[in-house]
């Protein structure tokens, strides 16, 4: 009985133990399976990078310009970004002759007061985190805070040519609006009931054509926002030795000093809208340029390129500029009802025509200009790299709107290379 016992408890045992050893046998195999997958694949993709590598070495003349081993590069950016939008456009009046008693009460500076100014300028801090893989690089914004600027982009940088495609938000900006054909129909309104109450008291009706005194008033930020759309594409001349990489992202190392010329294409849209600002409800005014140019990059490169000094000049030309507007009313916002016993001013101003756009039509040649500045310093596979943009872009219609649209973007990025 006793050796039963004992043989039941040796063959379970031997049982269970055979059991495990299959269990890790077969976890082995997996995880070599597994592994040799896993190294085929990383074969296959080091394939990719090798050939990718071979070809751009073969483009550029390796005594100017490094191509590091390590194609992936993670980007970490903190941007400062300095928005100006000024706009100015004149108030569209019908030609007719205002009724009595209105001669009488107009200001000296009606004639110049007829427009409209609004003036964005604000200051917005963004961070983003990008990844680039042989050039092709892309960028979202890190929700650090919601007040924030907000922008997307994806970029192609190579050698010869390369492309920047942006997508960005400036919410709740500060600024100013100057509505001098409004203030100057309220003073004139003021002046019209003074004229009535001395009419019915009896007293003489004085003349009144003192100047209106106009003043500019703050906007408040949650009553617009200016959204961007941003995109270029650029070519090298001297391609073999001015590595544009290396100015732009510093995916690219430059050995040694030179410079290039190169052409640029640009397309730029903006929206800016409006809430409860000026006639409408909610209002939206339209910016499309899209402007060529030819410029010229120098790259200093100091220790072998370890550290670079950059900077390109690039005037751009535009071929379209047009500028649209449209606007929405609700008929239960009490702040867009008018008296509709005023048959003066308001009779001659048509409110839903109020500005300059030209839906294409009439606008002027304009000359923008791009300026660049970045200082790059390679330790080991880590990047720092500090740049500064300049753009402007100017719109000038022959009806006499203007659109000064100006910004500086200050950029300290950190990249890892693996």
């Amino acid at each position: 009985m006793r050796k039963t016992i004992i043989m039941h408890t040796f063959n379970i045992y031997h049982m269970r133990t055979k059991t495990l050893l299959t269990a890790f046998f077969m976890m082995f195999m997996g995880m070599t399976v597994c592994a040799q997958k896993e190294n085929t694949r990383s074969n296959f993709i080091k394939k990719i990078d090798d050939t990718i590598l071979k070809y751009k070495k073969t483009k550029v003349d390796t005594d100017y310009v490094d191509i590091p081993e390590r194609d992936f590069m993670l980007t970490l950016k903190f941007r400062e970004a300095f928005q100006t939008y000024d706009m100015e456009f004149p108030i569209l009046l019908s030609e007719m002759e205002l009724p009595d008693p209105y001669p009488m009460i107009l200001p000296s500076n009606t004639p110049n007061n007829r427009f409209i100014q609004t003036n964005l300028n604000t200051v917005k801090s963004s961070a983003q985190i990008g990844f680039d893989w042989h050039g092709l690089a892309v960028s979202i914004p890190l929700p650090i805070n919601n007040s924030f600027a907000k922008a997307y982009s994806l970029a192609s940088n190579g050698s010869t040519f390369g492309f920047t495609v942006r997508y960005r938000t400036v919410e709740k900006p500060k600024g100013t609006v100057n509505n001098a054909f409004l203030q100057t129909c309220e003073e004139v309104g003021e002046r019209l009931n003074d004229l009535k109450e001395r009419q019915e008291k009896g007293l003489p009706l004085m003349e009144n054509h003192a100047p209106v005194r106009i003043q500019k008033s703050d906007v408040i930020p949650e009553n617009w926002d200016l959204r961007t759309v941003y995109a270029d594409a650029y070519y090298v001349l001297n391609n073999k030795r001015f590595s544009m990489p290396a100015a732009r992202t510093g995916r690219l190392i430059q050995k040694r000093s030179v410079g290039s010329a190169f052409v640029m294409a640009n397309y730029n849209q903006s929206r800016l809208h409006m809430y409860r600002m000026l006639n409408f409800t909610e209002e939206v005014f339209r910016h499309d340029q899209f402007s060529i140019g030819a410029g010229y990059g120098y790259n200093w490169a100091i220790n072998g390129g370890k550290l670079l000094f950059s900077i390109s000049v690039i005037p751009m030309f535009s071929l379209v500029n047009r500028e649209t507007h449209s606007g929405w009313d609700d008929p239960d916002d009490v702040y867009m009802q008018t008296d509709p016993e005023d048959d003066g001013l308001w009779e001659a101003y048509d409110k839903h025509f109020y500005d300059a756009a030209t839906y294409g039509r009439d606008s002027k040649f304009t000359i923008n200009g791009f300026v660049r500045g970045g200082i790059n310093y390679n330790i080991g596979r880590s990047l720092l790299n500090l740049s500064c943009d300049y753009r402007q872009y100017l719109f000038r219609s022959c009806t006499g709107m203007e659109v000064t649209n100006r910004e500086i973007d200050l950029t300290l990025k950190y990249g890892y290379r693996f």
